[in-house]
């Protein structure tokens, strides 16, 4: 196998038990951990599995888009029906307190004179 560096690494799948596969990259050498020079070999010598994983993270990101989607609705509904002024004022303050430093400059910038 080729690395992007194209470097060439000796890989050996063990299909029975991925952990003991080898690969001798920087990234894996002497290490029971899977790096992306095993994944490719087992792609290019299994390319159904291949498809069937991508099958499946295509699968996996809707059910998170709609997921997102559905609690977005869920949390408009909740702001625009069940929180007063006070509450949505004492929210975004403490949300802001609590976010990383970008966040509250990002809010400065848009809506603070």
């Amino acid at each position: 196998m080729s690395g992007s560096n194209n470097e060439k690494y000796n890989v050996l799948i063990d299909v029975e038990r991925p952990r003991s596969s080898i690969c001798d990259c920087p990234y894996a050498k002497d290490k029971r951990i899977i790096c992306k020079h095993k994944v490719a070999l087992y792609f290019s010598v299994f390319p159904e599995e291949a498809k069937t994983y991508l099958e499946l993270v295509e699968e996996n990101e809707k059910e998170h888009e709609e997921y997102k989607k559905q609690l977005y609705e869920k949390v408009e509904r909740h702001i625009r029906s069940k929180m007063t002024k006070p509450e949505l004022q004492a929210s975004l303050t403490h949300m802001l307190d609590i976010a990383p430093e970008w966040v509250y400059d990002q809010f400065v910038r848009y809506y603070v004179d």
